[in-house]
């Protein structure tokens, strides 16, 4: 029997590590059709030219008239840093909501359940109707603020949860859902009484 169990484990974890490497593949291959996408053509060869040279070791085999600066320029300044953060921030969304469904576990469990994405909203709406244009310490005063609106909302939806030193995950669940619906209210009320010169901004904000 254990045997079995051995063999069932190792057999999953060998497929698990196929695909991981053929998800790294593909988001290679994806990355490498990104930076071909744009009003400047680039050809595949430029741009693995252009990948090279910056790899120690391999830049010595590239022949420095295989590609232009100025495409070097367009490629490692302004569509690699750009697809890079997309990559990052796509992984990190990823791992947040990994995050959610094994705290509560349900494969349904999104940011919308602890009232996160309420609180940002909430938070981006001030920002854009009493605040638009400024900065906190450089960074965009929207952002910036709809962020420390959404870590408040977590600290609050916690400690309205807890029994005693306890959080069950229903009473954690409810919560969340009843400051998601408050906060959803204002954000709408926000809506209704922006001007029409912020009300672009936060309706474009809503959509993502």
């Amino acid at each position: 029997m254990k045997d079995n169990i051995e063999a069932a484990y190792s057999k999953r974890s060998k497929r698990w590590k196929l695909i991981f490497l053929m998800l790294i593949i593909i988001m290679f291959v994806t990355v490498i059709v990104a930076l071909n996408i744009g009003y400047a053509p680039i050809s595949f060869s430029e741009i693995l030219s252009i990948l090279g040279k910056q790899i120690p070791g391999l830049n010595e085999f590239i022949v420095p008239s295989a590609f232009s600066q100025t495409n070097e320029a367009i490629i490692m300044q302004i569509r690699l840093p750009r697809i890079l953060s997309g990559v990052i921030i796509g992984a990190g969304l990823a791992t947040s909501g990994v995050l959610y469904q094994g705290v509560f576990r349900n494969p349904m469990a999104d940011p919308y359940v602890l009232g996160v994405s309420a609180g940002a909203s909430v938070g981006a709406g001030f920002a854009i109707l009493f605040g638009s244009g400024l900065s906190v310490l450089g960074f965009p005063i929207v952002p910036t603020t709809a962020f420390i609106a959404a870590l408040i909302t977590v600290f609050v939806v916690y400690n309205i949860s807890k029994v005693g030193s306890r959080v069950p995950e229903m009473t954690l669940l409810l919560s969340g859902i009843a400051i998601t619906i408050f906060l959803a209210a204002i954000f709408q009320i926000m809506q209704v009484l922006a001007p029409n010169t912020k009300l672009h901004s936060l309706v474009f904000w809503s959509i993502g």
